[in-house]
């Protein structure tokens, strides 16, 4: 299906306000990466279409805001997917896909503090949900962000106890 014109000024919004933000990227064309949003950045991303926010900060993390309020105030959508590594399993990946296969969630933002949380989960959805290759997974989500071993194995293991092949 070809890109209207339309199409691709939204795109390109979307990603003007996600790249504004600290370690801001878009992966892909309807999922933003960032570290934490300040509170003000929440109205902005949901004036230029963003529907959903995934926090994947634990509830512990000081964020000098109640984000949640922030951005339901906003009109965004909220879920705290709570991630650290010693706690990083099946469950959070799990919801983490499900949260992101639902395309009423979508354009949507996946924060932690840096970014590099963000990378480490979406390396399942992409490789299990879209078919991407290792590489390519591993690429995206060193764009997104990624830059712990620890946590891309962790990812890398999820991937191959359910059923991608070429690991």
């Amino acid at each position: 299906m070809k890109e209207t014109s339309e199409q691709s000024h939204a795109a390109t919004a979307l990603a003007g306000v996600a790249e504004a933000l600290v370690n801001g990227s878009c992966p892909l064309p309807d999922v933003a990466a960032a570290g934490q949003p300040r509170a003000e950045d929440f109205r902005r991303l949901a004036d230029a279409g963003y529907k959903s926010i995934i926090d994947l900060r634990h509830p512990a993390e000081d964020r000098g805001f109640d984000e949640a309020a922030v951005a339901r105030d906003a009109g965004l959508r909220y879920e705290n997917i709570p991630v650290t590594p010693p706690t990083l399993g099946d469950a959070e990946f799990d919801r983490f896909r499900a949260v992101l296969m639902d395309p009423a969630n979508r354009p949507l933002l996946v924060h932690c503090a840096s970014a590099n949380r963000v990378g480490a989960l979406l390396i399942p959805y992409l490789m299990l949900d879209e078919g991407r290759p290792v590489g390519v997974a591993l690429e995206l989500a060193k764009r997104a962000g990624l830059r712990s071993q620890e946590l891309a194995d962790v990812a890398l293991q999820y991937v191959k106890a359910n059923g991608a092949s070429g690991l």
